[in-house]
Formats: structure tokens, C-alpha cells, sequence
């Protein structure tokens, strides 16, 4: 297959309408974006108070890959269940943006995000956080208010690097994770 055909075939396919597994999801989003293609999906470098309590899903969040800032997205989304990919793209999370959901699982691809406090809060089905970044994330906020505080349970799992363990439990925001900061490698 020629390079020309295959970038024909891709520029089609960024063209195709996304569809949404939540009806709601796509609802709001077409409100607020109009016809979205994972074209036009891409161009979209901020969330705002996105979504409510009627969400059930937004498996599609990993196609938001131009998406720098989110602030309160999923505040409050008391119905949201499942898991959710925040791609690498996203380079700060605000303060509730994970807000009362029921979340199992949130995965941060970014290397270098920073978060805010309480972003994520209030989750009491929450059993992990992956983070990819080598370093632990920073916080935008000067107090010294912790990752976890007000997350909703205190059993969820945090997992980073393989070789970066000692670095946040060596890090002030993360540091009263203990032994729940586990390895990347550990993650079933």
C-alpha cells in the first residue's frame, strides 16, 4: 500500500463522526463542540465543568488527545462508572474534576501534569490511579494538602513507574500513600 493511500485512509477515518457510548455524553458534547470528528476532537485544548450527573460513561476521553486543561469535568457525575484514560496531552487537572463519580480506575498518560488539590474527590468505588509520569506530578497549589485527601476511601491503589516507587514515597503530596504507591508492573 502506497504512503499516499495510507494518508488518505487516515485523513478519512480522523473525518468519520465520533460516536459516544453514553447517549448523555453525546449530547453535551455535541451542545457544546457541535459535529465532532476525532479530527475536530483533537483541536479542543480545554474541558470546562463538562458534564453532570447523568453521565454514565465517557470511554472516549482517550481521543481528546489535544485537551491541555480540565477543569471540572466530571463534577459531579455521582453515575460515572468504569475507568477513564486522561491523555498525555493534559497538562493540568483542576480542582474537582474527578468529583463524586464511581470510578474504579483513572490512568494519567501525561509525563508532566500538573493537578490540584482535591482533584480528584470523593470516589468511593475508586481501586486505582495510574500514573506514567517518571517524576511525581506537581501540585499548582502551595498548601500542603495531599493527593488523597477527600478521595473517598483510603484502599484505592496508586501505581507509577517501576522505577519510580521511592520518588513519590519520597514526595511530600504522595507520601502518605505508603505502601498502596505499587509498581507498574503489578497492575492486574
Amino acid at each position: 500500500m502506497s504512503l499516499t493511500r495510507l494518508r488518505l485512509m487516515r485523513q478519512a477515518w480522523g473525518e468519520q463522526e465520533m460516536q459516544f457510548a453514553d447517549p448523555y455524553a453525546k449530547k453535551v458534547m455535541q451542545e457544546k463542540y457541535g459535529r465532532l470528528t476525532f479530527n475536530s476532537a483533537r483541536n479542543i485544548n480545554t474541558l470546562n465543568s463538562t458534564f453532570g450527573q447523568e453521565l454514565r460513561s465517557f470511554e472516549e476521553m482517550r481521543f481528546f488527545n489535544g485537551v491541555e486543561h480540565m477543569y471540572r469535568v466530571f463534577s459531579p457525575c455521582p453515575n460515572l462508572t468504569g475507568t477513564i484514560t486522561i491523555p498525555e496531552s493534559v497538562k493540568l487537572v483542576s480542582v474537582v474534576c474527578f468529583f463524586q463519580t464511581k470510578l474504579e480506575g483513572i490512568e494519567f498518560l501525561a509525563q508532566d501534569f500538573k493537578w490540584s488539590v482535591m482533584c480528584v474527590r470523593k470516589n468511593v468505588n475508586l481501586k486505582w490511579i495510574k500514573m506514567h509520569s517518571i517524576e511525581p506530578p506537581q501540585k499548582i497549589d502551595t498548601n500542603k494538602t495531599q493527593f488523597d485527601f477527600d478521595s473517598g476511601n483510603n484502599t484505592w491503589k496508586l501505581y507509577v513507574p517501576d522505577g519510580s516507587v521511592a520518588k513519590y514515597k519520597a514526595d511530600f503530596n504522595f507520601q502518605n500513600l505508603g505502601d498502596r504507591i505499587r509498581p507498574m508492573s503489578e497492575f492486574k
